[in-house]
């Protein structure tokens, strides 16, 4: 019989809640978000995300995006005014932002997520070429119960060297960690979904897989120049993750086998090259090499959403970077499974 898994860690219960009394200070910021894909591949959102940001931390600043492997792209709405933060117990389980609420289903049970409002209808080759601003909006409403199915991932916590690179850097991506503010924390997790999608009236029940963040913490992205960020879990129950970063070379990642997170080291991945019309046939194969051996896992796009020169990030004060988000189809040993990855990469580095 397997072992049970501690999803929480070690911990403990009190990180899982949010913020109420928040700092007054530029840039601290609370963000909670989830990476979800249908498993038979018909659409997923790669990134839907809440952040409180000072010093106001009102209103909320969102991304929600939903993809589809024939290119079109529905982005929500980037801002929402705050909502309730306190349940009927008096805690801090809620999120919300406008029409997007994230709420606590308990301690390290994970969240259930909710969207309710305007998208606008456009498509990938759009969003490339900066030409979607006038493309309509729809209503949509998602609501999925995401739950954690392994042990949370804190980068640098998985080796030493991983976490004197994450300390040279000025680029703190991963979500303070490295600051003065005393409950800096950022973790994510491997999780199930299960969700109901309706688009202008017709709905569409799912069932996927993904990944969830909650991080609380200053941000500084002061001469970050890209990343390549990864994972999925599989049907069997394994699944991994890795994060690099520029300029300083961290790199760290991680295997689940079903019961343990084991550390791994990072030593291929595909960097961000060229923005495809569509999002989609892209080769984004990494390698892994932990204590269970060398892992060679096969890797293409089935849909993507652009961001050219983060130009929804402009306040965020770095360099302008190009991003992907994606939605992956992974091959591992012949085991097949869907999962996220974001990309970055300097423009001068980046053709389309």
């Amino acid at each position: 019989m397997a072992a049970t898994v501690d999803l929480s860690g070690g911990l403990g219960d009190a990180v899982e809640y949010g913020l109420v009394d928040h700092p007054r200070l530029a840039d601290m910021r609370e963000g909670v978000s989830v990476w979800v894909y249908d498993d038979r591949g018909r659409f997923g959102f790669p990134r839907v995300c809440l952040e409180a940001m000072g010093p106001d931390f009102d209103p909320k600043r969102l991304q929600v995006n939903l993809a589809f492997p024939d290119g079109r792209v529905l982005i929500g709405d980037p801002r929402g005014a705050a909502g309730p933060q306190l349940d009927g117990d008096g805690l801090a389980t809620i999120f919300t932002g406008g029409p997007l609420e994230f709420r606590l289903l308990g301690p390290w049970q994970g969240w259930s997520v909710v969207y309710d409002g305007l998208m606008t209808d456009t498509t990938t080759a759009a969003t490339i070429e900066r030409r979607n601003r006038e493309d309509p909006r729809i209503p949509v409403r998602f609501e999925m119960e995401v739950t954690n199915v392994a042990p949370p991932w804190i980068q640098g916590r998985m080796n030493r060297e991983a976490d004197e690179q994450l300390a040279k850097t000025d680029a703190i991506f991963v979500g303070g960690q490295k600051t003065e503010f005393e409950n800096g924390l950022r973790y994510e997790q491997l999780v199930r979904a299960t969700g109901r999608l309706t688009i202008d009236g017709e709905t569409t029940e799912f069932s996927g897989s993904g990944s969830r963040i909650h991080r609380q913490g200053f941000r500084n992205l002061t001469g970050f120049e890209g990343h390549v960020w990864q994972s999925a879990v599989f049907p069997s129950g394994r699944g991994f993750g890795h994060m690099w970063l520029l300029p300083n070379n961290y790199r760290e990642g991680y295997v689940f086998d079903g019961n343990r997170l084991l550390p791994a080291d990072v030593l291929e991945v595909a960097w961000l090259r060229t923005m495809e019309a569509a999002g989609a046939g892209e080769d984004v194969s990494c390698v892994l090499e932990s204590e269970l051996g060398r892992h060679e896992i096969r890797a293409e796009t089935v849909y993507s959403r652009y961001i050219p020169e983060g130009e929804e990030f402009e306040t965020e004060g770095y360099w302008p970077l190009h991003w992907q988000q994606a939605g992956v189809r992974y091959t591992w040993d012949g085991e097949v499974g869907y999962g996220m990855l974001e990309r970055s990469s300097r423009p001068d580095t980046v053709t389309s």
